[in-house]
């Protein structure tokens, strides 16, 4: 590959999400409000600025035993990953809907690495996506594959009056696929999968 093949694979990307985290902020961002196409105005969450856990990509499978790991992005653009033990304990918060921060730390704390610090442009513009994938809708539930697991890629918005977060679906590929609509959700996919270097095609993938 070229010099400029190279530069064009490595930067486009992210020049895609800058753009789009721009053309948000100019369409919705400051009115805190989005149309959902059907003429319905839904509100904007707002991520608080010190929000502590941004993104997470993992990976669950039962079938031969527990196996649960993958990675996450913190607020400061600090990337982690965790791994647990056949052996332990599988994580169960008490509300998948409202999950507070000492469960989500109790869970990456299994066998946590440090992986490195994502570029803080980048963490930025992609933190101004999530309001907008917070309300995007979900595709049909596909039946991809059996015994593979199911892969999840995720946003967290918390909320500052139950100090909880919710969980933002990206994407989710395995046993069963679907994935989020939204031009930003798809956009938050492509580039965290760019963050961990994952290349080719998808397996088990969501409907398009």
């Amino acid at each position: 590959m070229t010099c400029e093949g190279r530069f064009i694979q490595r930067w486009f990307p992210r020049l895609i999400v800058c753009l789009m985290a721009g053309l948000l902020w100019l369409s919705c961002g400051q009115s805190g409000v989005s149309d959902d196409g059907d003429g319905f105005v839904q509100s904007l969450p707002k991520l608080p600025a010190d929000q502590a856990i941004l993104f997470e990509v993992g990976y669950v499978n039962g079938a031969w035993g527990y196996r649960c790991e993958g990675w996450y992005i913190d607020g400061s653009g600090r990337r982690y990953s965790y791994h647990y033990e056949h052996d332990d304990d599988p994580w169960r918060p008490e509300n998948h809907e409202a999950i507070t921060e000492q469960e989500l730390l109790e869970k990456f704390s299994h066998g946590a690495e440090f992986l490195g610090v994502v570029d803080p442009a980048e963490v930025a513009a992609s933190k101004a996506l999530i309001p907008a994938s917070a309300v995007g809708t979900m595709s049909d539930v596909a039946r991809r594959c059996a015994d593979f697991g199911t892969a999840r890629y995720l946003a967290y918005v918390r909320d500052d009056s139950t100090l909880t977060y919710r969980t933002v679906l990206l994407y989710q590929h395995g046993d069963m696929a679907y994935r989020n609509l939204s031009v930003e959700a798809r956009t938050l996919f492509d580039w965290l999968r760019e963050v961990s270097d994952q290349r080719g095609e998808i397996p088990c993938p969501a409907p398009e």
